[in-house]
């Protein structure tokens, strides 16, 4: 973990492909459980522009990054939507989670 913390990120280079980013608004249970740590880097920055990324649309989700690869019930939608046009649907969040990241929730908040 410490060399991929250490390694600077590298932008695609966004030519004639068409690049979305989903945002993940919660933090994994590994994450949580070192919070003290993945805070001693600093503030905690949702905003896009902080991705250092070119994009043709971005989003924001409710999921931690590993629910990203199993919860479809909640991002496909905009995944294929994305895959077909080139954008997330109208309806996707385009604005960061006014919440704490580290707070557990349920289904049952949304």
């Amino acid at each position: 973990m410490w060399d991929f913390a250490n390694t600077p990120y590298q932008g695609i280079e966004k030519k004639n492909i068409k690049i979305g980013i989903i945002i993940e608004s919660k933090a994994t249970d590994l994450v949580r459980r070192h919070k003290a740590t993945a805070l001693e880097k600093g503030e905690l920055k949702w905003d896009v522009e902080n991705l250092k990324q070119d994009c043709d649309d971005y989003m924001y989700t409710r999921l931690n990054h590993d629910e990203m690869y199993s919860r479809f019930d909640v991002i496909g939608d905009d995944i294929f939507s994305f895959i077909k046009t080139g954008k997330f649907r109208s309806t996707a969040q385009r604005k960061p989670y006014d919440w704490d990241p580290f707070e557990i929730y349920t289904e049952k908040a949304f």
